[in-house]
């Protein structure tokens, strides 16, 4: 493998024998990511879930937010107080990369730190081996630039060699591959438009218009 995923059942939905909450800092998985950190192997992090998840649905800021958790309630985490706060996941997380410091880690969905470009920016800088990618997350991104473009355009500029491109996208068993491909490439031309142009724009998530970044091609 060139990556290994630990996903969000860790810290959400798994527990070990004496029923507590087993957490991505546990010392029983030390011995596995001692070796993957021995071998380079990149470590994905999926810890947490939108902040969104911890709120109720109608305080949720992004309608695709809303519309996923009331679909999927298992990951409502504001129906869930059994289970480890949103900042206790993303502690333990932390303490993880503290305790490896030299571990390739990539924070997927913007290391669950997807409503505050400032936050992104503090783990990128206290972190300097981990990235982040946008899988599914740029729309949060397109909500704080109706507010502060200059302030998301900026972070971009600091961290461009640390962010990666990524859709979250997948097949279904009933779509087929080019279905999936047209959807996969409107996609990209959405994300595309915000990244690279500067015209205004609105998003079917949440109300006022935003504008895109207009990145220089460097960046890109």
């Amino acid at each position: 493998a060139v990556a290994v995923k630990v996903w969000k059942d860790i810290g959400m939905q798994l527990r070990d024998r004496t029923g507590r909450a087993v957490m991505i800092d546990d010392s029983r998985f030390v011995p596995v990511f001692e070796s993957l950190v021995a071998r380079g192997v990149v470590v994905l992090g999926h810890q947490g879930e939108p902040r969104n998840a911890w709120l109720p649905l109608d305080q949720m800021t992004i309608r695709g937010d809303r519309d996923y958790f009331a679909e999927h309630p298992q990951y409502h985490m504001f129906r869930h107080p059994e289970w480890p706060s949103y900042d206790e996941q993303l502690a333990a997380r932390d303490r993880l990369l503290e305790r490896f410091p030299r571990m390739k880690f990539v924070g997927v969905h913007l290391a669950s730190l997807e409503w505050d470009v400032d936050r992104i920016a503090e783990f990128l800088t206290r972190h300097p081996q981990a990235s982040v990618d946008l899988a599914a997350r740029l729309v949060h991104l397109q909500l704080q630039s109706v507010a502060d473009r200059d302030k998301v355009r900026k972070f971009f500029l600091a961290f461009q060699d640390r962010i990666l491109c990524g859709s979250d996208l997948a097949g279904g068993h009933d779509q087929d591959d080019a279905a999936l491909a047209v959807e996969a490439h409107e996609a990209w031309l959405a994300d595309w438009r915000f990244l690279t142009g500067d015209a205004f724009q609105r998003s079917a998530d949440f109300e006022g218009r935003f504008q895109g970044l207009a990145l220089p091609r460097t960046v890109i």
